[in-house]
């Protein structure tokens, strides 16, 4: 049994991975949904919202759950779970994500956050998703702070340098395309990797092999690090 400590993207809430759990559950997993501040049903102010907090939530959700934990981050969720190679998120995404998300943001700087334009979520996020799903994500996202996208990320050898990692690269993603996703695999030193043929959003659009492939780099990784091969 592993435990599964799953944590969304920008503008997501813990909502976003209720057709994933019921097959992680079923497989015999213990698995928690956690909202970033700023997120979902948190209600903390964006502009109080900060990577450190981020950081904070990860830590409280993975200590209420008996181990081994695999944190499993989406997009921006990965920073939060692990803060990779001493960069900023808009760092590493570089000049080709930016451009795709340019047309689709509003910037609220009132209160710190960018919002997602009516109508654009379905073409960046759920394109290869059911149309019923895609209206009711769209419906639910919310307000991302911005703070904790720009700020630097700074890594120990002692800490993040000892967890091994697993990246899932989603050939048809439209916000990274691959050849930016495996330069983050490369920059983040992943030990295992994973594909799935999805956008974006392969919690809605794959689930059961979302959670299939889960599994199987949960078992990879945590085999590894039981021989010290990670360690």
């Amino acid at each position: 049994m592993t435990s599964f400590l799953l944590v969304h993207g920008s503008w997501h809430g813990a909502w976003c991975w209720e057709k994933l759990i019921p097959f992680l559950d079923s497989a015999g997993h213990v698995v928690l949904a956690v909202d970033l501040p700023g997120h979902g049903d948190d209600k903390t102010p964006a502009a109080e919202v900060t990577l450190a907090s981020y950081g904070r939530a990860v830590c409280r959700g993975a200590r209420s759950l008996p181990p081994p934990v695999v944190a499993v981050g989406h997009s921006m969720g990965g920073w939060a779970v692990s803060q990779a190679a001493g960069l900023s998120v808009s760092e590493i995404a570089g000049d080709r994500v930016r451009a795709t998300l340019d047309g689709a943001l509003e910037t609220d700087e009132a209160n710190a956050c960018t919002r997602i334009r009516n109508g654009m979520a379905r073409e960046i996020f759920y394109g290869d998703c059911s149309q019923e799903d895609a209206v009711r994500a769209e419906a639910r996202l919310g307000p991302d702070p911005v703070a904790p996208i720009t700020a630097p990320i700074r890594l120990s050898d002692e800490r993040y340098g000892r967890i091994p990692r697993a990246y899932i690269e989603c050939t048809r993603d439209r916000i990274l395309p691959l050849e930016s996703q495996r330069a983050m695999v490369a920059s983040a030193g992943c030990r295992e990797t994973a594909t799935l043929t999805t956008g974006h959003s392969p919690f809605l659009a794959a689930p059961a092999e979302l959670a299939e492939r889960l599994t199987d780099l949960a078992s990879r990784l945590l085999a590894g690090a039981a021989t010290g091969r990670d360690a």
